[in-house]
């Protein structure tokens, strides 16, 4: 069995920055959307970085930045919108 262990919310509550690389429909990016608003619905200040098609998906309380990184990791626009999204997240947690 499965013990939840509820941490309690303070002002200096770490800020969570999660990034999906893809804009497929797969259990990874489930897992992202679900665990994303569990952590916001619980007070924590989470950021998601993802395709623009998963806004929708999440809580109002949750930072998206939308960067499309599924037709190309090596596309040297998309990795600078990677970089100055995380910049201006300053995440606590990667």
């Amino acid at each position: 069995m499965t013990k939840i262990i509820k941490m309690p919310v303070t002002e200096n509550t770490h800020r969570i920055t999660m990034v999906m690389a893809g804009d497929e429909e797969g259990g990874l990016e489930k897992h992202v959307i679900e665990l994303s608003n569990g952590l916001a619905s619980r007070g924590y200040k989470v950021c998601v970085i993802a395709h623009e098609k998963y806004k929708d998906r999440l809580s109002q309380s949750i930072n998206f930045t939308p960067v499309d990184l599924s037709k190309s990791r090596r596309n040297p626009i998309a990795l600078w919108q990677l970089f100055t999204a995380i910049k201006a997240s300053q995440p606590d947690i990667l």
